[in-house]
């Protein structure tokens, strides 16, 4: 990954093709190595997860390395209970957020639409043991819902395109009902602050300054064809200059071009981020860790000397 970004940025104008990078994935995941057809968003969260387990530092328990640090949010799912009215509530990590589409191929989705539904209550019918004294812990109809309770810098959605029906995958059928996208995200309504309170979120009332949660659109990942013969390519943002990527072909594109584009993968970069002065990255506090244990040890071998030169000036005398 640090040379991937080194040739990026340095000034040499030759083509670069990230070879290096597949290899050590190969490597790392057997699963996904191989010249046969894989899937994008698998790649991505394979790639992001030996990025976080490769990171000096990196934890299990509130990570701050750079994978976590730029896509780990926050998801909230609430149970609550139709009879007594009881909420239980848990807080699960999410590295990305995968969408539902509804619907025909003739029908318009919009990641808008997908994001309510995806937040809106699910029935879960009489499988739900609620934990109220009320109800003394009996099956009772319940019911689920989703919210976005810590925001990434980073956003990833994907759209579920590849449909399986049974455990055959040769059964698997590819969706191409279009969808529709905007250059900027409000996640707001989304979140549990905004569905806690309802009647200020439906007058657009949300707490916190203005903007903490706009996002702008920077990359999309489009699949193109059929399952067994798919493609893929992406649209890339540098700043306001939009680029369409198809293998070695890169090419100067527009955002009209990016949002008519069948999306697979859409990324969106918070417009105002977020710095905690006291929070410092782990990968900074393992190096500075490390360079005070080498200073230790410097000092250790310079006290060691100093005492060779005593004993050998006691030995003269």
């Amino acid at each position: 990954m640090d040379k991937l970004f080194t040739e990026v940025y340095s000034e040499d104008t030759t083509p670069y093709g990230p070879v290096s990078f597949l290899a050590t994935t190969w490597r790392a995941s057997p699963d996904i190595s191989g010249y046969a057809q894989q899937d994008a968003h698998e790649f991505f969260i394979t790639a992001l997860n030996e990025i976080h387990t490769c990171s000096r530092g990196s934890t299990n328990v509130h990570c701050n390395c750079i994978t976590h640090a730029t896509f780990a949010g926050q998801l909230q799912s609430d149970v609550k209970c139709e009879r007594c009215g009881n909420v239980t509530s848990t807080v699960d990590p999410m590295l990305d957020v995968s969408l539902d589409f509804r619907g025909t191929s003739g029908e318009n989705n919009t990641l808008a639409s997908c994001l309510r539904r995806f937040t809106q209550p699910e029935k879960l019918g009489a499988k739900y043991t609620c934990k109220s004294e009320k109800c003394s812990k009996a099956s009772q109809e319940a019911s689920k819902r989703l919210s976005f309770r810590t925001l990434p810098p980073v956003l990833c959605f994907q759209f579920k395109r590849f449909e399986h029906k049974t455990a055959d995958k040769t059964s698997a059928r590819k969706i191409d009902t279009p969808v529709r996208f905007p250059a900027s995200l409000n996640m707001a309504p989304y979140t549990t602050l905004a569905i806690d309170n309802p009647e200020k979120a439906a007058n657009g009332i949300f707490p916190g300054p203005a903007g903490m949660f706009d996002y702008d659109l920077f990359a999309v990942i489009n699949h193109e064809g059929k399952m067994d013969n798919g493609h893929y390519t992406n649209f890339a943002r540098y700043q306001d200059e939009w680029c369409r990527f198809d293998d070695d072909k890169v090419t100067p594109s527009t955002l009209g071009a990016c949002l008519n584009s069948p999306a697979y993968m859409c990324f969106y970069v918070k417009r105002h981020l977020d710095y905690k002065v006291e929070t410092r990255p782990t990968y900074v506090l393992a190096r500075e860790t490390e360079a005070v244990r080498e200073k230790e040890k410097e000092k250790e071998k310079e006290a060691a000397r100093m005492k060779e030169v005593e004993d050998a000036l006691l030995a003269t005398v």
